[in-house]
């Protein structure tokens, strides 16, 4: 199967380990960057790979990427464009996308729309000839959110990577801790799901809309964990020291709804890729 449940790791505080300690206490493969801008090479140069290895053997690939940071899908439009490689059987799953209310989606012409920004840096950049066919071009709809599962069933051998990224509170996608005790267990079970976003989360993709955290929506549509967790292969990279404490978490802490990220402890081949900087940061009480 594709998870590996081991013991829950005894750590006195996960907070506090070493980057030696927090590499070889968990199933989590951690990789370590020299500089964060290798986030984007990495992720252009795996979904090349996966392709060109599938096309070869006449088989289909899959991706669930997210939107931030986004310096993969230039870089990976390029690669595709020089050697001339076809996307034409590529499906790709954006994770979530920003709504308006509970049931209205974001406009995917709104610059902060996932559909906007994934059409601008990713599929305008890769030439007609070469292209993800518009059918396969995939994102959570909140009217029909079993739609991706049903897609992800229908490929042999389903998602051939997941990306991704970690927040500060360990959510993976916006799967962020439940309101409710949940066990990890049932937290693993969840599908594509609306969601509220975390007004601490607003705060932190805010960031990137020069610090206007009122104007960011506070609704969204995300695939879940099942959706995640039933990919071949996890990818996740954390260049943010501010999500230290929760890389930690995830790696080598107990696996529990409360650190999301920290289900993937459950896979069979997950690997995060972090930077120095943040296996070096030590957080007090």
């Amino acid at each position: 199967g594709l998870f590996l449940k081991g013991e829950i790791l005894k750590v006195k505080d996960v907070r506090f380990m070493t980057p030696e300690e927090i590499s070889s206490a968990s199933s989590i493969k951690v990789v370590c960057m020299e500089d964060p801008s290798e986030q984007d090479y990495i992720q252009a140069q795996l979904m090349l790979e996966v392709i060109q290895k599938n096309n070869k053997l006449g088989k289909p690939s899959m991706f669930i990427i997210p939107v931030g940071p986004i310096g993969y899908m230039e870089k990976f439009a390029a690669l595709v464009n020089e050697f001339r490689v076809s996307l034409k059987n590529v499906t790709i799953i954006n994770m979530d996308e920003y709504m308006i209310t509970a049931k209205e989606l974001i406009s995917p012409d709104h610059p902060m729309s996932f559909r906007y920004i994934t059409k601008t840096n990713l599929y305008d950049k890769i030439d007609d000839e070469l292209n993800v066919l518009p059918e396969n071009r995939l994102f959570p709809d909140p009217e029909d959110p079993l739609y991706l599962w049903e897609r992800i069933q229908a490929k042999e051998g389903g998602v051939d990577i997941c990306f991704g990224g970690i927040g500060m509170d360990g959510h993976i996608a916006f799967n962020e801790p439940p309101l409710e005790p949940m066990s990890p267990e049932d937290f693993a079970e969840l599908h594509t799901r609306v969601l509220p976003i975390y007004y601490s989360t607003r705060i932190t993709n805010a960031i990137s809309e020069g610090g206007n955290f009122r104007n960011m929506p506070g609704f969204c549509v995300s695939i879940g964990m099942k959706e995640i967790m039933s990919s071949q292969k996890l990818v996740f990279f954390n260049a943010w020291p501010t999500a230290a404490n929760a890389m930690k978490r995830i790696v080598a802490g107990p696996v529990t709804s409360d650190y999301p990220g920290s289900i993937m402890q459950w896979h069979k081949d997950c690997t995060i890729y972090t930077t120095k900087e943040v296996l070096n940061t030590t957080l007090v009480i």
